[in-house]
């Protein structure tokens, strides 16, 4: 009987030894593997991949409580920003026409996460139809004050997924080399940032041809907009449906004075989700 118990007491005391074992072993892994994808991932490297995908990159120039900002980072986090730019085309959507030439540019931080996984963040986006769409600008032009407000949300809306999905599947198809993105066990995180405290100010010139908008602030109120992206077998990538999270304080508690040298469109205040 005794023997018996000494056996057993000893298959458990291996079991565990072996188990403790293997979890160390699986945390060292795991170390090296941060270790090896921190030495590649670096912002030179995110600067010439991004580069070479024809993307135009620029320092961060935002001042300090300048609109929306990304959440704050972890402290564990390596994180870097950088301005992003291009031209593409936004598609129509919403009653909005088709525009086949659009700037569009944003702040885009990229972090690597202490279990070795990369997240992003995309804040102060905009997007500015350039000379050749006309039947977009013809068509705002076309409509009240209250129609245009709701246009331009709905562009802006449309734009911003858009450029969303291209960069995270850029980025994901061009780092798998060393990290894993594949569905469902991988994914990058990604956070996009949006000030819920403005009206636009809408300028038009037809000659020589200018249409800018920007946002006027009046509040500290943001939505935070959340999807998660991963590879298929094929290249293509897959992502949840967005989730949205309203913070800061209501429109109108920290007004903010900002020049327009155009016409205001809309009210202060507005609602965090689908357009």
């Amino acid at each position: 009987m005794k023997n018996s118990i000494k056996i057993l007491f000893s298959i458990l005391f291996i079991s565990a030894l072996s188990l403790f074992l293997y979890s160390c072993l699986k945390e060292d892994a795991q170390k090296q593997k941060n270790t090896e994808v921190k030495a590649k991932f670096t912002p030179e490297l995110l600067k010439s991949t991004l580069i070479a995908k024809g993307y135009t990159l620029s320092a961060s120039g935002r001042s300090v409580g300048e609109g929306c900002y990304a959440p704050p980072q972890d402290p564990k986090q390596d994180c870097f920003n950088i301005n992003v730019s291009y031209v593409t085309a936004v598609p129509a959507y919403g009653g909005n026409p088709a525009c086949d030439s659009v700037h569009i540019s944003y702040e885009l931080r990229a972090c690597l996460n202490p279990d070795g996984t990369i997240s992003t963040s995309i804040s102060a986006f905009n997007a500015l139809p350039l000379n050749g769409c006309t039947a977009l600008t013809d068509y705002w032009l076309s409509l009240n004050d209250n129609n245009l407000e709701i246009a331009l949300n709905r562009f802006f809306y449309r734009a911003s997924l858009d450029a969303e999905i291209l960069i995270l599947t850029d980025l994901a198809q061009s780092f798998q080399s060393f990290q894993s993105f594949f569905c469902p066990n991988y994914s990058i995180q990604s956070t996009y940032s949006e000030d819920l405290c403005f009206r636009y100010c809408v300028k038009f010139i037809k000659k020589p041809f200018k249409f800018t908008v920007k946002k006027v602030l009046c509040g500290r109120k943001c939505c935070l907009r959340k999807r998660s992206f991963c590879l298929n077998p094929d290249g293509t990538v897959e992502y949840t449906v967005p989730e949205f999270t309203e913070i800061g304080d209501d429109c109108g508690k920290n007004p903010i004075i900002s020049e327009c040298d155009g016409k205001l469109i809309g009210e202060c205040s507005r609602t965090c989700g689908p357009k």
